[in-house]
């Protein structure tokens, strides 16, 4: 409507500057429709479901709002210019003496906002559909167990009895992915049971292709990446593990993604590149641990690094 209404002369001041007041609620209700799905296009957003829901309805409030506002013609008018406002009826009359056609124009820009609305909401569910939802359901009784029993297994220092309870986690986690599939938060914790179990006959290849299901979903996550190559350096594909990491670092690396490459540069003999990368994770995972809550990091990291050949 913006270009019929740039035809209109304002009688006030004379300029061909009056625009509908309204197209702001149908912009602002797209926003809000399309917010629950900003999480899923920038990985590193945390959105509530609660605020999902919430930010659903005021979209779908404000689109009705303005579908009525436009197909009653209670819609208000104004010129930029000079401030001057105008009902529909004497925009209509404004249009009628200038010899504008009103109403077509108004009809195709009720078309175009259907079209666009329906392009975007499109776009937005193929991403969706795409990397899948990281949140799991509040409530999901699999997904609830099978974080108890990681809680469980880290207290538990008999063998069998860790396999026991990681054979456990793997039934759960793998009864979330029959409801959500293309969830990577689920194949990246189901890989991570596989590891656990790595020394205690584990298949690593399992965690391997858990990890690589994960980073597939979501191929932007650095998390995701350094899993796989965390994976590679247990299964000593230490080329293979410096090329996933270095994929990372080019992302969003953490304290851990460094440490991982070190120890994927030590294992190919390239020390100096390790010495550099242990260096970077006891310094990122020393600047976070006020607490003291990454001790054993440092430490690892001390350690390996201490332990390599001196040119």
């Amino acid at each position: 409507m913006k270009n019929v209404f740039g035809k209109i002369e304002c009688p006030s001041c004379h300029q061909y500057k009056i625009q509908s007041a309204m197209p702001i609620l149908y912009f602002i209700g797209m926003i809000f429709v399309c917010i629950p799905s900003f999480n899923t296009l920038f990985t590193h957003l945390t959105i509530d479901s609660n605020f999902k829901i919430m930010m659903n309805i005021l979209g779908i409030l404000f689109l009705l709002i303005y579908i009525i506002q436009l197909l009653t013609h209670k819609t208000g008018f104004f010129c930029k210019n000079c401030g001057k406002v105008y009902s529909y009826d004497e925009l209509r009359n404004l249009a009628k003496q200038q010899n504008i056609e009103l109403q077509d124009e108004a009809k195709k820009f009720v078309l175009f906002g259907i079209l666009f609305g329906a392009a975007v909401i499109g776009i937005v569910l193929y991403f969706a559909f795409r990397t899948g939802s990281q949140n799991v359901p509040k409530g999901n009784a699999h997904w609830d167990k099978a974080q108890a029993l990681f809680q469980q297994i880290r207290n538990e220092k008999d063998p069998e009895n860790v396999k026991k309870i990681d054979a456990e986690i793997e039934t759960e986690l793998k009864a979330v992915l029959d409801t959500q599939p293309n969830n990577p938060k689920v194949w990246a914790e189901l890989g991570s049971a596989y590891s656990w179990v790595l020394g205690l006959g584990g298949n690593p290849e399992d965690g391997l292709t858990a990890y690589q299901k994960a980073e597939s979903l979501d191929p932007n996550n650095s998390g995701y990446i350094s899993d796989v190559g965390y994976q590679l350096n247990s299964m000593g594909k230490y080329s293979e593990a410096i090329m996933e990491l270095q994929k990372a670092i080019r992302g969003e690396p953490n304290n851990y993604t460094y440490l991982y490459l070190a120890e994927a540069y030590k294992g190919s003999g390239i020390y100096d590149s390790a010495k550099q990368n242990y260096q970077k994770a006891i310094d990122g995972f020393t600047s976070h641990n006020s607490d003291g809550s990454y001790d054993a990091q440092v430490l690892q990291a001390q350690q390996e690094m201490a332990a390599l050949p001196k040119n």
